[in-house]
């Protein structure tokens, strides 16, 4: 979802100006990506980015949660189809859902002397600030001056600019809650549904050579407070998104797992996603318990049905991998993305080998219909069609 050059990518921060008593918005442009702070080179044109630059510049590196509460939303500017209106053009995905969340994670952080804090003014602040972005958005000559993809003009696709829009709370000592947003893009115009392509993921353990799974205990883990979206999440878990780590280059997402009894590893969710597996028998599985509750694990859950798919409520077992067709991660600003591999890492610990552990091999039927070769496609096609696009046929 990013561009290999930030420099090419557009960003915008807003922030309520302080001096205002009528909560004016100050919108700024970021111009230099890169800031380095402590050692570390930063690319404030990503939200962790621009979250861990304000831990830093703020020092709240040690605060629980770090800058605060933050939750992100995808925002599609459709741009075939200029003859309409601005507004609707625009196909925001889950607005209040995301708030909602915002508000909720960030009264998790709080200890007892704010628990009287008022959210009223934040939700309206926040909802002030998405508009100033996506007004910027409007206006930007990078984002909306680009000609129309005549090459596939004559398909069922829609092209749009995405914009990833992300709305952060931090405590304040004074005023309660401090509310900021960040909006960026590649830039590049993508088609909502030729665009999605498989990527590779890799499992966050190991195996040892009698295949024997075992996790790192000092690897960051989410479990504990899932439900939360917190800055300090952001930077924490790059340290399982390292090259020695569990992301070897060519790996696209990181799929964290826990133990259960019996031996048995469980299957959570990616390091910045939601993950679903659809079993042979045409049953899909999502992490039942201690995972983040996302907007569109949500959707594709409550889509399942209308693809022909009934959910099956047991946990992902690594165990079970022989008996995995299809495996599938959501996010908010992906939508649904299909794996075509996992890869494991193979060794003791420090070892750099990775060996596939999964990986997605179509049926003959599939292979002979490409246009319905996957359930993950039936999901997409739904997914969009309830936020106003139209079937593909």
């Amino acid at each position: 979802m990013t561009s290999n050059d930030p420099a090419s990518r557009w960003c915008c921060v807003a922030e309520i100006d302080a001096a205002s008593a009528s909560d004016e918005v100050i919108v700024s442009e970021v111009t230099a990506w890169r800031i380095i702070m402590d050692g570390r080179t930063l690319d404030i044109t990503t939200s962790p980015g621009w979250m861990e630059y304000l831990e830093r510049k703020e020092d709240r590196l040690d605060d629980e949660g770090g800058a605060g509460a933050y939750d992100t939303m995808r925002c599609d500017f459709i741009l075939n189809g200029s003859d309409q209106d601005s507004k609707d053009r625009w196909r925001i995905w889950g607005e209040e859902f995301h708030i909602n969340r915002l508000q909720n994670s960030f009264r998790a952080l709080l200890n007892d002397k704010y628990k009287n804090v008022s959210f009223d003014r934040a939700l309206q602040q926040s909802r002030t600030i998405i508009k100033h972005l996506l007004a910027q958005a409007e206006s930007s000559v990078i984002l909306l001056d680009v000609p129309f993809n005549k090459r596939d003009s004559n398909n069922d696709d829609v092209e749009i600019q995405l914009i990833r829009l992300t709305l952060l709370w931090s405590l304040d000592n004074l005023s309660g809650i401090i509310v900021r947003g960040h909006a960026c893009s590649t830039a590049k115009p993508m088609f909502v549904r030729s665009s999605v392509q498989p990527i590779v993921a890799a499992i966050a353990a190991r195996c040892d050579d009698k295949h024997h799974i075992s996790i790192d205990d000092h690897m960051p883990t989410r479990s504990h407070n899932a439900q939360c979206k917190i800055a300090s999440w952001t930077r924490l878990r790059q340290q399982m998104e390292q090259p020695l780590a569990y992301k070897p280059a060519g790996v696209a997402e990181v799929l964290m797992v826990r133990p259960l009894q019996n031996n048995e590893m469980e299957l959570l969710e990616g390091s910045s996603s939601n993950v679903l597996v659809v079993y042979k028998d045409g049953s899909p599985r999502t992490a039942p318990h201690d995972v983040l509750s996302g907007y569109v694990r949500n959707l594709v859950l409550e889509c399942a049905p209308a693809c022909g798919l009934r959910l099956d409520p047991s946990p992902i077992l690594l165990s079970e991998v022989d008996q995995w067709e299809e495996v599938i991660i959501t996010s908010s600003t992906r939508l649904i993305y299909p794996i075509s591999s996992i890869l494991i890492q193979m060794g003791i610990k420090g070892g750099s080998a990775f060996d596939e552990f999964w990986s997605y091999r179509p049926t003959t039927v599939q292979a002979d219909e490409p246009s319905k070769r996957a359930k993950w496609r039936h999901l997409l096609d739904e997914l969009l069609h309830r936020n106003g696009y139209p079937r593909q046929e």
